[in-house]
């Protein structure tokens, strides 16, 4: 076996393997800011309008975390697959909410801007955030 054909480098996924990886890491990570927020929504009493607004704050957390995740994983053009990334979040997002009961509305649509949005800067911070110089 020859010495150079062993990587310890991740497998080249090409940007939409990236963004896909991305995508669960960031649904990963919206969930578990969820599950967060539903606890101290169990211990403070909260308006109705509260879960809406939260569950929104927490996607737009998860999609900066898997724009980040998706921008780290490609090395490259954070922009794209963070909002590749985003995009896929949302879809999946979407139609649970839809298959839920949900009814396609404007929320849904400033929802999907607010992801995109969040997802974007995850990429573009995940591409800017290079690996610490050891200095001796």
């Amino acid at each position: 076996m020859n010495k150079h054909s062993k990587s310890n480098a991740p497998a080249d996924l090409g940007l939409l393997g990236s963004a896909a990886v991305g995508a669960v890491v960031g649904s990963i990570a919206t969930f578990a800011v969820l599950a967060v927020m539903a606890l101290i929504m169990s211990f403070v009493d909260l308006p109705e309008s509260a879960p809406s607004v939260l569950s929104t704050i927490a996607l737009a957390l998860g999609a900066i975390v898997g724009g980040y995740a998706a921008a780290k994983r490609s090395g490259r053009r954070g922009l794209a697959v963070g909002l590749l990334a985003g995009g896929m979040m949302f879809l999946v997002f979407a139609v649970a909410a839809l298959a839920g009961g949900s009814e396609v509305s404007a929320i849904l649509i400033v929802r999907l801007a607010i992801v995109r949005a969040a997802s974007a800067i995850g990429g573009v911070a995940g591409i800017n955030t290079g690996r610490r110089k050891k200095y001796i």
